[in-house]
């Protein structure tokens, strides 16, 4: 697909989806309605919503996100979930539900 393609769907998308998509207050990013946190009037995307020290990638593989714990002072002790870790947010995964899957990257 060419970038002038891509622009073409990427537009159609937006325009088809504009009721499913707002922005973040705290970064002004475009973010799915439906993966926003409210905090009172406050909207938050996933990346404004994570705690200290996480992070959020998108699996090419499977076409979700999923979110990563680093810390620069233990390099070895690296946690990585689908579900967000913050209580609340759309995307969090209640511990011991049968969806949840993490993986502890200790040592890795």
């Amino acid at each position: 697909m060419t970038k002038t393609e891509e622009k073409h769907v990427l537009a159609h998308m937006l325009f088809k989806y504009k009721d499913k998509i707002t922005k973040c207050d705290s970064c002004d990013d475009f973010v799915l309605k439906e993966h926003t946190h409210y905090y009172g009037k406050e909207k938050r995307c996933p990346d404004c919503d994570l705690p200290e020290k996480w992070s959020s990638k998108f699996s090419k593989r499977t076409h979700r996100l999923y979110f990563v714990y680093f810390d620069h002072k233990q390099p070895g002790a690296r946690y990585v979930q689908w579900g967000h870790p913050t209580k609340g947010n759309p995307l969090h995964i209640d511990l011991g539900s049968e969806s949840d899957s993490s993986v502890d990257c200790s040592g890795k």
